[in-house]
């Protein structure tokens, strides 16, 4: 199994997850020449699903909540909306892959894909992950870790964007650190971190004693 970060950040997201007889695309936040047979949609804000309209067609089948697919008809128009209806897999189970609800400001679901071998945990733009004991068997794991607390209340934003970045937002740094540990036989992708509210020596000490890589790509046999 194989995980490539194409892009993650407020400007846009994508990641492709290569598993031994497919590949899965998560999200669509940016225009790449991708071949992907089933696409993973974690939410409608448009650093994720910008380029949606772009995929829909490549892809053999569409995952997300039933959630996420209403909120996808608010967003995108008649006519696409079709065609990913008609591509939505009501029973991604039976293709080892199972949806996580987020806790956001729009309906929003993380992922645990597996195959044969290895499973992995997808977790974005939430500022709560609940455990669950199927988490043991994560061997890979995407953890958005978007903010230092410190950082956040320096920054010239406004308090009420703060605000809503801490109460329906995204996860921190401490946060992304307890969601790690619970993964004690996975490697470690940091993603969504943002450009003015987070630091790579901050994120260094914080994650010290975690495999972990940043918005890079994660392998296993």
């Amino acid at each position: 199994m194989k995980l490539t970060t194409h892009a993650s950040s407020s400007k846009g997201n994508l990641f492709t997850l290569e598993r031994e007889n497919d590949t899965i695309q998560i999200d669509a936040g940016i225009k790449k020449d991708i071949n992907a047979d089933i696409l993973c949609i974690t939410h409608t804000h448009g650093d994720h699903i910008k380029y949606l309209s772009e995929y829909v067609n490549k892809v053999k089948r569409i995952v997300t909540s039933e959630e996420v697919l209403n909120d996808i008809a608010r967003v995108v128009d008649g006519y696409t909306f079709s065609k990913i209806t008609a591509k939505f897999d009501p029973l991604p189970e039976l293709n080892n892959i199972k949806t996580i609800e987020m806790v956001h400001d729009v309906p929003c679901v993380g992922f645990l894909i597996s195959d044969s071998k290895n499973t992995y945990l997808h977790i974005t733009d939430t500022v709560h992950v609940k455990y669950d004991p199927i988490f043991d068997n994560v061997t890979m794991a995407s953890v958005e870790a978007n903010h230092d607390l410190g950082l956040l209340e320096k920054n010239k934003i406004p308090n009420m964007l703060k605000e809503r970045i801490k109460s329906v937002g995204h996860l921190d740094n401490v946060q992304a650190l307890g969601v790690a540990k619970w993964l004690p036989n996975a490697k470690i992708n940091l993603i969504h971190l943002s450009e003015e509210r987070n630091d790579h020596d901050i994120i260094k000490e914080t994650f010290n004693d975690i495999d972990y890589v940043i918005a890079g790509e994660l392998e296993r046999e």
